[in-house]
């Protein structure tokens, strides 16, 4: 994929990760942690089963939470997008030279849309993004397997005590990404029954974490979703949305 802008390599690579490689990519991953500490990270789930049909702001924080503990209990996660980088915006090029910056694309197996619950518009919009949701159960990702490590790589509270820098994750309007990611490092069980039991879990295993989207409220010119944020800013338009994020954040 050739880059679209001046800086960082002139090709982009998504690593695309499934259950035969998941072992040896998480590897290469543990190896750049302590260089490349900045995690933008992005999550495709099967759209929202539950809703008030109001504005987002409007219900009460402890109202949101409920929904989004409804939908994320009964759903799975569908796929996982993380890009490292560093303080300066660098991506890892793996031995290129510069060449080429890598990002990652996790696919897991638990959903399937033959049989799990799901938002139909929202799997039609996946689909023709590109996900072959026909592949997912027989070659995807165990959550429990990825679970595993993602807590030996260094990039969640398990290893952080003996890194000298903990990684800094990053989000856009973030709050289903970090609940399916706290789920899957569950083994799956209910997310916590209150608002301020979950922020305390997302501080516990992430430690620093940014929502740009939050960010953005203060910064004059900048409003909508990733996209328009992302085209705002100058970022690679035909990019995907984890490459973006750690764009902006830069």
């Amino acid at each position: 994929m050739p880059s679209q802008g001046g800086g960082g390599p002139p090709y982009l690579v998504v690593r695309r990760v499934w259950a035969w490689n998941l072992e040896y990519e998480f590897s290469i991953i543990a190896s750049l942690v302590d260089r490349f500490s900045y995690v933008a990270f992005d999550t495709e789930f099967p759209g929202l089963l539950y809703s008030t049909g109001r504005p987002h702001r409007l219900p009460p924080p402890s109202l949101r939470y409920a929904l989004l503990k409804a939908n994320v209990d009964e759903m799975e996660l569908v796929q996982l997008g993380l890009t490292l980088f560093d303080a300066f915006g660098h991506l890892p090029d793996i031995g290129t030279g510069g060449r080429v910056g890598y990002v990652w694309e996790f696919n897991f197996r638990e959903f399937d849309v033959r049989r799990d619950p799901h938002a139909p518009d929202s799997i039609d919009l996946l689909r023709s993004s590109g996900i072959d949701f026909d592949r997912l159960p027989r070659f995807g990702i165990d959550s429990g397997d990825f679970a595993a490590l993602l807590c030996r790589s260094g990039l969640v509270a398990h290893c952080r005590f003996c890194r000298p820098l903990s990684a800094r994750w990053i989000a856009f309007h973030g709050c289903y990404d970090f609940a399916y990611l706290i789920k899957v490092l569950g083994n799956g069980t209910p997310l916590p029954d209150t608002l301020e039991e979950f922020l305390g879990l997302v501080n516990l295993l992430f430690g620093e974490t940014v929502d740009l989207k939050y960010m953005m409220f203060g910064c004059e010119g900048l409003s909508g979703g990733l996209e328009s944020v992302a085209s705002t800013l100058g970022c690679h338009a035909k990019l995907g949305s984890r490459i973006k994020l750690a764009q902006i954040a830069w």
